[in-house]
Parts: structure tokens; C-alpha cells; sequence
């Protein structure tokens, strides 16, 4: 990885790649479902992100995906505050040493559950899923977490979900929501809100335009918020070409903070 996009700022522009661990699992499927025991995704992890919109590449609901590390500038203090301090989707764990099940199919309906560690934190998950036909297709995801932190902030509680619908006709409707919640009176609950709207045109082309908000997740009292668009060219299953833009603006108490824009144009290449 050079230059990963969620860290790079104006002062630093060059960051050294390398290379980590990201999955390393042994599993067991059979019909009583499957077991996995390692490094992976927790059992409710990308349960904000459901997304039939054909632009998922460039338009993720993980928002300081691109520009995270970028600085919100303080007008009056010229403080600076990095994206992904103040936006974010709250979205499940990721790669951590955790023991997951994942049931059979029940019908539309997946269920999982995993207990893990992470950063020498005790996490805990449970995540559904259910895909079914509205003309068209519709996809919802539901999850909770429990990570225990110690000390002052106990256990962080998160809670949300996602559902994505495609039409028939290309027409596509995204939304998701998320609240986490500790016990620190001193820490406020943080919400997050997304909303995208889209057109698939046949399989080679996608549009979108989309809006998220982002509630105390750094200060009790800030709101940030994201506006965009993108667009995603597929001329083969391999290869995705796309395009977006997003502008994200910061308030706070007492507090007015530059916007941050960011501009994306690249390619990916599946294999």
C-alpha cells in the first residue's frame, strides 16, 4: 500500500506502504453452517455498507475511506481537526482474532455471531442479513456490538444498519443509520445517517448522488456533513473505472471550520 488515501494530509503527502496481515482464518462449513477461527471480519462488519448501487467503489458509506487524514482548519483558532475524527460511519469490527459462526441460510435470512479480541479489547457481535425479491432486488443488514474499553469508557455499545434497493429499471435507493453509546458521561453518543439515491444503466454504467451526517462523534455538539456524487464505468466483470466528488463541511459549538473537498478518479482491477 503507498500513500494509503486515509491518512495522507497536505503536510504529509508521502506515507511508506506496508504490508500487514488482513485475513488468516481456518474454517468449517458443512450444513450446520460455517465456524471460522482467526483473523477476519467480525460477524456484523460492513452492516452500514449494504449498497446495490453499482457505485459502491467510489460512493462507499466509509467516508474517511478517501481523505480521512485530510484537516477540518478552525477559522477563528486555525486548529486543525483530521476527517476521520469527526466522520464517520460507525460501522462493525474488521480484522481481529475472533471466533465466528455463520448459520445456514434460513431461507432469505443469515445470522452470525463471533467473540474476539481486538487491540486487547474483548469484542462481541452478532449480525443479520436478508436478501429478497421487491421488483427487483432489496438487501437489509442489522448488527450490534459490544467492545469493552476499561476505565472511564467501559463498554461501547454500537448499533445500526443498512438497506439498499435496485429496481428493475436501474433505479436504486440506499440508506443506513448508526448510534454508539459508552459509559462516559463526559462522552457524547455519535450518530450517523446516509442516504444515496442512483441509476444503473445496463451493466456498464452507474450514477449517484448522496448525503450522510455525521452527530458528536469528536464534541458533543459537532455536525458533519457530506454531499457527493460518483460514477463508475464497467466494461468488463475485471475492471471498474470510476470518478466522484465529495464536499465535507464541519460545525461545532461556537466553532466554523473550512470545508474539505475531494476530488477521486482511478480504476480497480479484480482478480
Amino acid at each position: 500500500m503507498q500513500n494509503p488515501s486515509s491518512a495522507v494530509n497536505p503536510e504529509s503527502k508521502n506515507i511508506s506502504g506496508e504490508f500487514k496481515d488482513r485475513h488468516f482464518n481456518v474454517f468449517l462449513e458443512g450444513a450446520a453452517g460455517s465456524f471460522s477461527l482467526g483473523q477476519g471480519d467480525g460477524a456484523a462488519n460492513g452492516n452500514i455498507e449494504a449498497d446495490l448501487s453499482g457505485t459502491n467503489v467510489v460512493s462507499s458509506a466509509n467516508l474517511p475511506l478517501v481523505g480521512g487524514g485530510l484537516p477540518f482548519v478552525n477559522k477563528g483558532s486555525m486548529e486543525e481537526i483530521a476527517l476521520k475524527n469527526s466522520v464517520s460511519n460507525q460501522d462493525f469490527e474488521s480484522r481481529y482474532s475472533r471466533f465466528r459462526y455463520d448459520t445456514p441460510s434460513l431461507g432469505p435470512i443469515e445470522l452470525s455471531v463471533s467473540q474476539g479480541v481486538k487491540s486487547n479489547s474483548d469484542v462481541t457481535e452478532l449480525g443479520g442479513r436478508i436478501s429478497l425479491p421487491l421488483a427487483g432486488r432489496v438487501v437489509a443488514r442489522l448488527g450490534y456490538s459490544t467492545k469493552g474499553l476499561g476505565e472511564t469508557s467501559g463498554d461501547v455499545e454500537t448499533i445500526g444498519g443498512s438497506i439498499s434497493w435496485l429496481h428493475t429499471s436501474g433505479f436504486n435507493l440506499t440508506g443506513a443509520y448508526s448510534n454508539r453509546a459508552d459509559d462516559n458521561g463526559m462522552s457524547p453518543d455519535s450518530e450517523f445517517y446516509w442516504a444515496k439515491a442512483g441509476y444503473r444503466f445496463n451493466e456498464a454504467h452507474a450514477i449517484d448522488a448522496h448525503y450522510a451526517e455525521t452527530k458528536d462523534l469528536r464534541l458533543k455538539g459537532d455536525h458533519a456533513e457530506t454531499v457527493g456524487v460518483g460514477y463508475v464505468y464497467k466494461p468488463s466483470q475485471w475492471l471498474d473505472i470510476y470518478a466522484g466528488y465529495r464536499r465535507h463541511s464541519l460545525s461545532g459549538v461556537n466553532a466554523e471550520y473550512s470545508n474539505v473537498n475531494v476530488a477521486m478518479f482511478g480504476s480497480r482491477i479484480k482478480f
